[in-house]
């Protein structure tokens, strides 16, 4: 019994070094189906952070509904999604279940984007030139474009709301991400270098909704590459310069052939009910479009009682809770507003919501099983109104 249980140690200790040689050597872990956090001496990784992320919840075959050659660009509009092709004046809008709404060739430009951007209700695109074009989708016409710097080859974009800004790769897969207004101004201290993101710029994603963002995400090739399996690329982008948190390396099945190759993405909040998830495209035989889950959401409603006169954050109810709980706030004019939650040491370990609301009273429910037992503070940011308030999560 003894002689067994020693082996059982020395098999189990062995394991968790040979655990860590490998991520030693690579900080992108890989797990099948689905992906993790990489934690491997990585500073910027929080524990309480990691919740469900990763998870592959859709896997499309985009040759079935579109059979011109790869190099796609994808975004989701709220109600579909919109792919491109590189080296073809078309996009095609389709439904949430991968069936085909339309084909149509954008009237007044040239399409062929690599990457794209839903914001302000416009379609934006680049095609590794120094313009942005911003698309009408109603009609797919060209209405308007914004030009970057001369030399710009721009191949990743992505949508800054909180900056009012786009993020940019400067050239094709390589070169910097960086933030231009709309304007097409460099914004100062924005550098992302392609050498710390440890991989190629081929799309990007703002996430406003995550944990401790907002957050750039930046899709690019597996390291090394194979031929099922895609990365994606954590920066926190809420103060400059940015700051590389993690990664993580999705195996995407029912596909093969050559080294498969990341295409364009998106972040997306009202595509998977509850969910928020990345949207990629990669390449390979068949083409896949993806669908990864980043994160749980919260439940708001607005309370329909009219317009507070004053701002307001009450306590939540029930307190001490377990899991769930129940916060209500009030804002007497529309604008941005941000609810989170943060531990004891102070870190964020929720974002409930950070968008655009207008005046009114809301409910926020908050499902805390993910959190250990303690204290936990949580705070109200509107217009120049911030109030914290504490509370006890007991199990």
């Amino acid at each position: 019994m003894r002689t067994k249980l020693f082996l059982l140690i020395s098999f189990i200790c062995l394991g968790l070094l040979a655990t860590s040689v490998v991520q030693a050597q690579n900080n992108d872990i890989y797990i099948s189906p689905n992906s993790q956090f990489e934690k491997s001496g990585n500073p910027n990784y929080n524990p309480n952070l990691d919740l469900v992320f990763g998870s592959l919840l859709r896997n499309q075959n985009v040759d079935t509904l579109i059979s011109v050659a790869v190099g796609y660009g994808v975004t989701w509009t709220g109600n579909y999604y919109v792919v491109s092709s590189f080296n073809t004046n078309q996009f095609w809008k389709i439904r949430p279940d991968w069936s085909l709404i339309a084909l149509t060739p954008l009237t007044g430009g040239t399409g062929t984007f690599r990457d794209m951007a839903f914001a302000k209700g416009f379609l934006w695109g680049v095609s590794v030139t120094n313009t942005i074009f911003k698309v009408d989708t109603t009609t797919f016409t060209q209405v308007g474009t914004i030009p970057l710097p001369s030399g710009i080859q721009a191949r990743a974009l992505a949508w800054d709301s909180g900056r009012n800004a786009f993020w940019v790769s400067t050239a094709s897969f390589n070169g910097f991400m960086r933030a231009y207004d709309t304007l097409g101004v460099a914004i100062a201290g924005s550098d992302i270098p392609v050498a710390s993101n440890a991989g190629a710029f081929y799309g990007a994603s703002y996430d406003n909704v995550s944990p401790g963002g907002p957050y750039l995400w930046i899709s690019s090739d597996a390291t090394p590459t194979t031929t099922n399996s895609t990365k994606f690329v954590r920066w926190r982008v809420a103060t400059l310069p940015p700051v590389r948190v993690d990664s993580i390396v999705v195996t995407v099945p029912l596909t093969t052939g050559a080294p498969l190759a990341s295409g364009g993405s998106e972040f997306a909040t009202n595509l998977v009910s509850g969910k928020s998830v990345l949207i990629g495209v990669v390449q390979g035989t068949p083409d896949r479009c993806i669908v990864v889950e980043v994160g749980d959401l919260v439940g708001i409603t607005n309370n329909n009682t009219g317009v507070p006169s004053g701002y307001n954050l009450s306590q939540n109810y029930p307190n001490p809770f377990n899991p769930n709980t129940t916060f209500n706030f009030g804002i007497p004019t529309s604008g941005n507003v941000k609810l989170s939650v943060m531990d004891v040491l102070g870190r964020e370990v929720a974002v409930l919501t950070n968008e655009f609301k207008t005046a009114g009273s809301y409910n926020v429910n908050f499902d805390a099983s993910k959190l250990s037992s303690g204290i936990y503070f949580y705070t109200l940011s509107a217009g120049s109104f911030k109030e914290t308030k504490k509370m006890l999560l007991v199990k």
